[in-house]
């Protein structure tokens, strides 16, 4: 467990460079009273059992910080958690997660990051080696203001291979960005008891991609849309 001090801020990126283990994850959180620690960014590269709790990333807190445009950076990972996690400010993405196996979101709040088209605050890709991104679970999180979609689902290539598989997004506010969830490439993707409203564009966008519809046995249910966007939605 490494553990960062309540109401200090720490100008610098959080690069874990070891595993945790399938019995234990490494846990970074933070200790003390007072405003959850802020850091620059994370970045997870090909890690596994990994914790992120309690902290706080603002990619425009001032100073240092880094050259990194995402705030919440997983790629090849495995059984990463995130919890109660505040991510801002990012100029591309809040979060770019994939591939990935066995994550968690839980209690996470993400807004104004992306200034721009395509940027998103929450970005799930399929693309990598190995092809293809299973089992994430979105649970409880508020999403809002982002660049364009509050959650973004791209398998960046062949369906087929790189596809996302298992998403379950439940228990979310998602509101107030251009798009609010956007689907090029899931199956059985599980969306339900969110509240998603006053997105500008599309609240739920399922894509075609090369002439086949590749999102696949969506279960969506008991959701609130409302305040769309009359000529979307």
């Amino acid at each position: 467990t490494i553990l960062f001090k309540r109401g200090d801020i720490f100008l610098e990126d959080l690069e874990p460079k070891d595993d945790g283990s399938l019995e234990n994850n490494i846990v970074y959180g933070a200790y003390g009273t007072g405003e959850d620690p802020v850091l620059w960014s994370v970045d997870l590269l090909h890690r596994r059992h990994i914790t992120i709790q309690d902290m706080h990333f603002d990619m425009d807190s001032g100073g240092g910080g880094s050259s990194k445009t995402i705030a919440f950076g997983c790629y090849d990972v495995e059984s990463i958690d995130i919890r109660r996690c505040e991510i801002e400010n990012a100029p591309q993405h809040g979060a770019y997660i994939g591939p990935f196996q066995e994550v968690q979101i839980i209690h996470c709040v993400f807004h104004d990051n992306g200034g721009g088209f395509m940027e998103h605050n929450i970005y799930l890709s399929g693309n990598g080696t190995p092809a293809g991104s299973d089992n994430i679970v979105i649970d409880g999180c508020e999403i809002y203001n982002a660049g364009t979609v509050g959650i973004q689902m791209n398998p960046n290539g062949d369906s087929t291979s790189n596809f996302l598989d298992n998403v379950t997004i439940r228990n979310c506010r998602i509101h107030d960005n251009e798009v609010g969830i956007g689907d090029y490439g899931s199956r059985n993707l599980l969306l339900h008891n969110n509240s998603i409203y006053n997105n500008n564009g599309i609240d739920y966008y399922n894509d075609q991609i090369g002439g086949n519809i590749v999102s696949t046995g969506a279960e969506i249910y008991n959701n609130t849309f409302y305040n769309l966007n009359p000529s979307w939605g």
